[in-house]
């Protein structure tokens, strides 16, 4: 069952969802269209962009399993078998069985084949800087330092001093947790080239964004997804990194809301 908030609130309830393979621990907050909000690998927080949301809509944020309070079943060790999990999930919190869906860097995977294997579940679909299709060689996230990880978030002119943040062993701790939460739902995950390949059966409405200073993912990979994709907007933010909602949070904020809001006659502000 889902957790109702109050019509004006925009601070985040919990609940927890017992599902066929796996137990969700989620927040919710705001009123209106149901939109799904899917983490990346740093995990769920709420954060200033969830709130801003939920002024328009009725934001779910699932925990993915693995992650903070969510038990890492065996069963799920592969992104097909996690977007089951949050079809049946969207079944179960919304009315008619239907959400928006937005996914953020490893989201935005998860949310991708979510629409590819579930289209009855998705209304819109939002990517914001998907994590799929890095290039050949491109290191893991395992692979790097946290202070490599932290600045590669930045984007490309982002001012710097040259000085490196002492490391956090808490904070460090909960990203190796977390990568080993990503590794474990990607354990028998289907190549890559398999979803490029079927990236032309989503007819979902979809919006692509990518930071133009994004140095994770590189920004070129949008055109993957509007060249292969019938119904799909990509939209480059500029002055943004990796991590969109961070750097540009109120063109963050528009740019989706017109979307999901106005669907077919949704027009880019440029201004």
């Amino acid at each position: 069952m889902s957790v109702t908030s109050s019509p004006a609130s925009t601070q985040p309830r919990e609940g927890r969802i017992i599902l066929s393979a796996c137990e969700i621990r989620y927040l919710e907050a705001g009123q209106g269209a149901p939109l799904v909000h899917l983490h990346g690998s740093g995990g769920l927080r709420w954060d200033a962009q969830k709130t801003m949301l939920a002024e328009r809509f009725r934001v779910i944020a699932p925990e993915a399993p693995g992650f903070g309070g969510s038990p890492q079943p065996p069963g799920v060790r592969s992104l097909p078998q996690l977007s089951d999990a949050l079809a049946e999930l969207i079944a179960q919190v919304t009315t008619d069985g239907r959400a928006h869906v937005l996914g953020t860097s490893f989201g935005g995977r998860v949310a991708t084949w979510l629409a590819l294997l579930h289209p009855d579940r998705v209304e819109r679909l939002v990517l914001s800087a998907p994590a799929s299709f890095r290039p050949t060689g491109a290191r893991k996230l395992t692979e790097m330092s946290a202070e490599e990880h932290a600045r590669l978030l930045q984007r490309r002119s982002a001012p710097t001093n040259g000085s490196v943040p002492a490391p956090d062993p808490a904070a460090e701790q909960m990203r190796q947790s977390n990568l080993r939460a990503v590794d474990h739902l990607t354990a028998e995950n289907p190549a890559e080239e398999d979803l490029l390949r079927r990236l032309p059966e989503i007819e979902t409405p979809t919006l692509v964004l990518f930071g133009a200073e994004d140095q994770l993912i590189p920004p070129e990979n949008g055109r993957i997804y509007a060249d292969r994709m019938p119904d799909c907007h990509l939209v480059y933010v500029y002055a943004a990194g990796h991590l969109i909602a961070n750097d540009r949070p109120d063109a963050f904020f528009r740019t989706v809301s017109e979307f999901l809001e106005r669907g077919p006659a949704f027009v880019v502000n440029r201004g």
